[in-house]
C-alpha cells in the first residue's frame, strides 16, 4: 500500500480535553507533547508555536470531535464548546496563509487504522472511541462512513439515573457510558475528596478500586459494559458483514479488562448471526475475533488526518 508522499503537513487531534499533534512527512510521524487550549485564542497561539518549529509546512490536517461540514466548518462539538460554529479552514489561512482540512475525528482514525493499523484489508468493520466522549464510524465495503453513535438513545441508566447529553439531548449514549460520564458522576458521589483521585482524574479511583474487586467499582464498570454489549450486539445485527469492532480512547482502553466480561456476554445474548458469536469466542485481539483494541492510539487520528486531507486535496490518497 502506498502511503502520503508529501511535504511536511501538520497534523492536530483536538478532543474534549487535550490536542495531540505531529509533523507527517514520507509516513513518518514526529510525534510532539500534548497540549490542552481553553479557547481559540489559546489553540491559535499554541498551533503558532507548533508551525515555528518547522519552515516547510504544507498545511494543516486536523481532526475533531463533532459534525463536520464539508471539511472546513465544525457545526457542532458537544465537548468543545469553543470550537462550535468555527470555520476552521478560514481561520488557518487568515492566521497561518495556508491550507487546513478538517475531519471528524473518528473519521479520521478510521483512515488511520486502515491505513496502518487493525483495518488493514478489512473491509467491514465498526469503530468507536470511548473516552471523554463517545463516537464512532463505520467501514462498509471498504468505504468510511462517518456516524453519531453517542447520541443513540441508552440502553441503560447508571445508577437508574436520566442526564443531559452535552448535545442537549437526555440520555445519550455518550451521557451514560462515556468516560467523561463516569468522571462527573464520581466527582458528584466523592465530593470534596479530590485527594482520592491521582493525577485529578476520579477514573484512577474507579479501576484502583476495580482492580482489588471493591463491589461498588465492579458493579460500575458492569453496568457500562452491559450498556456497550447492548449497542455493539445491536449494530451487528444491522451490519452483518461486520468483521471486526475497534476500540480506542483512554476510558475505553483501561477499563476494557474490567467491562469485557460483561460486554461479550450482553453481546452473545444480543446477536442473531452465528458467526458473530463464533468470533465472540476468541479473546481480545485474538487474530479469528471480534474485538481488538487500537493498534495506533493516540496516532490513528493523526495518521488519518492527513489521509483525509490528501483525498480532500486530490493527492497521493491511497485508503
Amino acid at each position: 500500500m502506498e502511503g502520503i508522499k508529501t511535504d511536511e503537513i501538520l497534523c492536530l487531534d483536538l478532543g474534549g480535553t487535550k490536542c495531540g499533534w505531529g509533523f507527517l512527512l514520507r509516513d513518518d510521524l514526529s510525534r510532539g507533547n500534548d497540549f490542552s487550549p481553553e479557547n481559540l485564542d489559546d489553540f491559535t497561539r499554541s498551533v503558532s508555536v507548533i508551525l515555528g518549529k518547522r519552515k516547510m509546512i504544507r498545511g494543516i490536517a486536523l481532526a475533531t470531535a463533532g459534525v463536520i461540514r464539508d471539511n472546513k466548518i465544525v457545526v457542532v462539538s458537544p465537548n468543545i464548546p469553543w470550537l462550535s460554529g468555527v470555520n476552521l479552514a478560514e481561520w488557518a489561512k487568515d492566521e497561518f496563509g495556508m491550507s487546513c482540512i478538517v475531519s471528524n475525528d473518528m473519521e479520521a482514525a478510521v483512515a488511520g487504522e486502515m491505513m496502518f493499523g487493525n483495518l488493514v484489508e478489512i473491509r467491514n468493520a465498526l469503530m468507536f472511541t470511548i473516552s471523554t466522549g463517545l463516537g464512532g464510524a463505520m467501514v462498509v465495503d471498504g468505504k468510511r462512513i462517518i456516524s453519531e453513535p453517542g447520541h443513540m438513545k441508552s440502553p441503560v441508566l447508571i445508577n437508574k439515573l436520566s442526564r443531559i447529553c452535552e448535545c442537549g439531548k437526555i440520555d445519550c449514549v455518550e451521557a451514560q457510558l462515556s468516560g467523561g460520564s463516569v468522571r462527573k458522576l464520581l466527582r458528584l458521589i466523592f465530593t470534596g475528596r479530590e485527594d482520592l483521585f491521582e493525577g485529578g482524574d476520579p477514573c484512577t479511583l474507579l479501576d484502583k478500586k476495580a482492580e482489588a474487586g471493591i463491589p461498588w467499582a465492579t458493579n460500575l464498570y458492569n453496568e457500562i459494559g452491559i450498556g456497550i454489549g447492548e449497542v455493539w450486539g445491536s449494530l451487528l445485527n444491522i451490519l452483518t458483514d461486520t468483521d471486526r469492532i475497534i476500540y480506542m480512547g483512554t476510558f475505553g482502553i483501561k477499563g476494557m479488562p474490567f467491562m469485557f466480561p460483561a460486554i461479550k456476554k450482553t453481546m452473545h445474548n444480543r446477536v442473531m448471526f452465528e458467526r458473530h458469536k463464533e468470533l465472540l469466542k476468541s479473546p481480545l485481539n485474538d487474530d479469528h475475533g471480534l474485538i481488538f483494541k487500537t493498534a495506533l492510539e493516540g496516532k490513528n487520528a493523526l495518521y488519518g488526518a492527513a489521509a483525509v486531507y490528501e483525498e480532500v486535496l486530490g493527492e497521493h490518497y491511497t485508503v
